[in-house]
């Protein structure tokens, strides 16, 4: 059951108090060769976590958190050609697997500048599981007080054909201390509730995932859940409560693509704004993503809409630390390319 309402719930340092808040975008989620890997959090230590009040300008300090002694978990994403049952699954644009690299079990989920979605999944046996009404994720673009609320359908083989709705909120904004670092931050809080029977007993379950994420990764820097299970068959509800922390996020398809549409970066060094000469096959929506020299995302700047053709665009890195960086340019329609900048101060 944990691993059913996890698959429906599911992300440079910055020391100073946060003055803005945060707006989420396409740009925030995971390209083609993005890892995760997080650790949960000690299960005591998730149940008496305080998680603090909603509203701007908030401070979370979770960097002392207990964390569970089992080894960390990994997440990653990759291009879904070749995958498996990839025909089931025509609009997707990635796929997700946990754990190990070579997991047969898969999610397949469609990002675009509008929304994320997951379609469905392929268990280890091969067996594909078309969602009938696919969950959304997100809604872009995400800020503080912004809503939706999204009912989806799942066909469960051991507790049937059930519906979850889920509303997510954009609750608060400041400044958070993971053990990967301090961020400024925008918090989600997710809402699901649903009703499925169990030998013939209907069983109710509410779920509150609270997620905290950063420009700086594609995934929540930290998250923490409570489940409540009701049934005549606990004789009343039974509340769990869980967490996990981000501890690292690599990019590892930093190689230049076939055909790479950055034709130059200037000026070299940069210490305000580099301007890019590039040349866009069709229109798209753009967002550049800045990456350290072993991987890591840094920082997302969104472009905005750019017309096909040649032309230049511009961004700003007055933010950005003294160092040698890659830039990779991704549209809704996929990567366009990548160019290394220099930054100086």
């Amino acid at each position: 059951m944990k691993k059913l309402i996890f698959a429906l719930l599911p992300l440079c340092l910055l020391s100073q108090i946060v003055n803005a808040q945060i707006t989420l975008t396409s740009a925030n989620t995971p390209i083609n060769g993005t890892r995760f890997l997080t650790k949960d959090v000690d299960t005591t230590a998730a149940k008496r976590l305080n998680l603090g009040a909603a509203g701007a300008s908030q401070t979370w300090n979770f960097s002392t958190v207990a964390l569970d002694p089992a080894p960390a978990s990994l997440k990653s994403f990759a291009s879904t050609v070749g995958a498996p049952s990839a025909n089931r699954f025509p609009t997707a644009t990635l796929i997700e697997r946990q754990g190990l690299t070579n997991a047969k079990g898969i999610n397949y989920h469609r990002i675009n500048t509008s929304e994320w979605v997951i379609l469905g999944d392929v268990d280890s046996a091969g067996q594909a599981t078309v969602n009938p009404d696919p969950q959304t994720v997100f809604k872009y673009p995400f800020t503080m007080n912004s809503t939706f609320k999204d009912t989806f359908f799942l066909d469960d083989p051991d507790f049937g054909a059930f519906s979850v709705t889920t509303t997510t909120t954009g609750d608060a904004w400041g400044s958070i201390q993971t053990s990967l670092g301090t961020f400024s931050s925008l918090r989600l809080r997710r809402v699901s509730a649903a009703t499925f029977s169990l030998f013939g007993i209907p069983v109710n379950f509410d779920v509150t995932q609270t997620e905290w994420w950063a420009n700086q990764h594609a995934a929540p820097v930290f998250t923490h859940g409570r489940t409540i299970i009701t049934s005549a068959l606990i004789s009343g509800s039974d509340t769990t409560y869980d967490g996990s922390v981000l501890t690292s996020q690599t990019l590892v398809s930093t190689q230049e693509v076939a055909v790479n549409h950055i034709e130059n970066a200037f000026p070299s060094p940069a210490s305000n704004l580099i301007t890019m000469d590039i040349d866009v096959p069709v229109a798209a929506k753009v967002a550049a993503i800045l990456v350290s020299t072993n991987g890591s995302i840094l920082k997302t700047r969104n472009i905005g809409d750019v017309q096909s053709g040649r032309q230049q665009i511009n961004f700003d890195v007055s933010d950005m630390p003294t160092g040698v960086y890659q830039v990779i340019l991704m549209s809704d329609k996929g990567k366009l390319g990548n160019h290394k900048i220099v930054v100086a101060h």
